[in-house]
């Protein structure tokens, strides 16, 4: 994919950066909010991408007291421009998958970046505020945007993360908001169900 009309914001920056930390463009694929730029969907206002797990690990060995480095690792080049880290696991994809197999990314002048079937399919996964916004706006594109795989955008939104050992917590914090959540919106109702339970409680006893 080669484009005049469509740019990626900060993407000059990233020669003199992988130069300075010993990466090359083989190690890295440009995700996010750049690859909806790279289609023209939507101007990024910073740039992320992954780098191959080995060479991330001597990144960090070599530079972990140059660079900041937040706990969930995310690695900040400069104020623009960061590494994401296991972003697309979501979906059922390593960034050493995303890298190093050619089913996943495309090149743009000379880039990988990401395929926009998965950059979409995790904003479909999260569901953010930003993230539906961008699923919206995706919609005129898509259909007049033949090259993109339904099927493999779909594979995509039918992976699910296999049950962990917290997965008890999670099922209690979904009720806990649940509850919360239509107490906000109907406190009556609430009222209602919960002297529905007892009275149930009672009538067993």
């Amino acid at each position: 994919m080669e484009s005049d009309k469509n740019i990626i914001n900060y993407i000059d920056q990233l020669p003199e950066i992988l130069d300075k930390y010993g990466l090359s463009p083989d190690d890295i694929c440009i995700v996010g909010s750049s690859v909806l730029s790279a289609f023209g969907l939507r101007e990024n206002h910073d740039l992320d991408f992954v780098i191959e797990p080995r060479k991330r690990q001597l990144l960090l060995k070599q530079y972990k007291d140059v660079l900041k480095i937040m706990s969930w690792g995310l690695i900040c080049f400069n104020e623009s421009i960061e590494a994401v880290y296991n972003q697309y696991n979501i979906i059922g994809i390593s960034d050493s998958e995303i890298i190093n197999n050619e089913k996943y990314y495309i090149l743009f002048n000379g880039w990988k970046i990401a395929r926009i079937e998965l950059v979409l399919a995790r904003k479909a996964k999260v569901r953010r505020e930003k993230d539906i916004i961008d699923l919206d706006n995706a919609k005129e594109f898509l259909l007049y945007y033949s090259d993109f795989d339904w099927d493999f955008f779909r594979k995509f939104l039918s992976f699910s993360v296999k049950p962990s050992r917290f997965s008890h917590y999670n099922r209690l914090l979904n009720k806990v908001f649940v509850i919360v959540k239509l107490f906000i919106l109907n406190p009556k109702g609430l009222f209602t169900k919960v002297k529905s339970v007892i009275r149930n409680k009672i009538m067993k006893n």
